[in-house]
């Protein structure tokens, strides 16, 4: 069915974090027709076209960082509890073929996963990190989902291994035209939408007076217009829907961190608009749940930009306790499956918040010290 695009470098990203098409798990799948979309690269580089009919998920065969802030808040917190209040817990990142441990004596399920069987969804920024564990997680109770993000072979990949109703779309979600387009092929595909993951993003690390006044353009174009036109477009299939709008967000929604301006910018402005239309569409019957967490184990950070758009290459918060990408997808849809506001992960992401209201100077001062 078709393809689409992912930025986390989407974050968030949130984040976080990457052929040939088939129908339903079988080969020689059906494509929509044909048309344009460029991945969203940097201002550096140039633009390319990109095919972007929908497919099911088939794979086919065949410097370093000027600034080390990528740790300020695990100063807050070094070695989080495995068990907190919301049942997810932070841990180490797993060894490579190992399977991330839950917490002991909880078991952390997508609340409501029997209630995700023959869901309609729409996830972006699905081809790694956080939006591909929450593809699997939908694929996995039954849901029907079509992913888009940047590279075509991930998503390839991701649709694969989330079930036989998973197809996706790649291409250059800040493009308006492929912004209709994929909703266009959500709605042919899917025929309406139940639930909308907004978690396309990149984030970056530099100082305000390194930024590039078009790479910060740039960076508010992905991780900000480019969701908020997204939900523009589908928002009659949630109406009808009664559906549900999830935003991943980050600490740095609630919290503004040094050398990520552009990046806690557009965050904090997803947090105003998608809080302000959680209001407005409380009488339709539409929910939206904000995703708020701290350090994951995703790609999202050697993705990051410096300020003349290039990609850092490196994650200078390699090796210290995070959360799993497998864990935040299924706290994320817990949360949006009970409709809540908001959801805070990871230990730091409480303190951040509480030590904003309480502490503020204290907060400051742990920051600074931090990009030292």
């Amino acid at each position: 069915m078709t393809r689409t695009p992912s930025n986390e470098a989407q974050a968030a990203g949130s984040d976080a974090a990457g052929g040939a098409s088939a129908s339903h798990g079988r080969s020689g799948g059906s494509k929509l027709p044909p048309g344009r979309a460029g991945e969203a690269r940097s201002p550096r580089e140039a633009r390319g076209p990109a095919a972007d009919s929908l497919h099911s998920g088939a794979v086919p065969p065949g410097r370093r960082a000027r600034h080390a802030a990528g740790d300020c808040f695990g100063i807050l917190l070094r070695n989080p509890p495995h068990n907190d209040r919301d049942g997810g817990g932070s841990h180490r990142r797993p060894a490579p073929g190992m399977r991330p441990s839950l917490p002991r004596g909880r078991i952390l399920v997508a609340m409501g996963s029997a209630g995700w069987n023959g869901t309609r969804a729409l996830v972006t920024g699905a081809s790694s990190g956080i939006g591909a564990a929450i593809a699997r997680e939908l694929g996995a109770a039954g849901a029907r989902v079509v992913l888009t993000g940047r590279n075509e072979a991930a998503l390839a990949r991701v649709a694969a291994s989330s079930g036989t109703g998973a197809s996706f779309l790649a291409g250059d979600l800040t493009d308006p035209a492929f912004r209709e387009r994929l909703t266009e092929a959500v709605r042919e595909h899917l025929g309406g939408l139940d639930l909308l993951v907004n978690n396309a993003g990149i984030t970056m690390n530099a100082r305000f007076e390194e930024l590039e006044s078009e790479v910060l353009r740039w960076i508010m174009e992905i991780d900000f217009f480019a969701q908020v036109e997204l939900t523009r477009l589908v928002l009659p299939e949630l109406f009808a829907s009664k559906g549900r709008i999830v935003v991943m967000s980050s600490v740095t929604g609630l919290v503004g961190t040094p050398t990520r301006t552009a990046y806690a910018a557009a965050k904090h402005a997803l947090h105003g608009l998608f809080g302000a239309l959680r209001i407005e569409l409380r009488s339709r019957g539409v929910s939206v749940t904000i995703a708020c967490p701290g350090y994951v184990a995703t790609p999202i950070r050697e993705r990051a930009v410096l300020g003349d758009g290039r990609e850092q290459g490196v994650d200078q918060a390699a090796g210290r306790t995070m959360l799993s990408a497998e864990d935040v997808a299924r706290r994320t849809l817990r949360a949006a499956w009970r409709r809540r506001r908001m959801v805070l992960m990871g230990m730091e992401t409480r303190l951040a918040r509480i030590l904003s209201i309480a502490a503020p100077g204290v907060l400051d001062n742990i920051l600074e010290k931090a990009t030292r």
